[in-house]
């Protein structure tokens, strides 16, 4: 039986589809709300931007 997603993996994959501008106006909404409710995700976008800056220079 295959399992769904965690909320938590959801996130976490909106964040990283949001740090590499794939998503929509509304999805960045709602990210941003997650965000602001359960402020351990801000660590988790902090580090996800800086390895995908770092990613980008080399």
């Amino acid at each position: 039986m295959k399992k769904g997603k965690k909320p938590s993996d959801k996130i976490e994959e909106a964040i990283e589809r949001y740090v590499s501008r794939e998503l929509s106006k509304k999805e960045i909404d709602e990210l941003w709300i997650e965000i602001i409710q359960h402020d351990h995700y801000m660590d988790y976008l902090k580090t996800v931007a800086s390895l995908h800056s770092i990613r980008e220079k080399e």
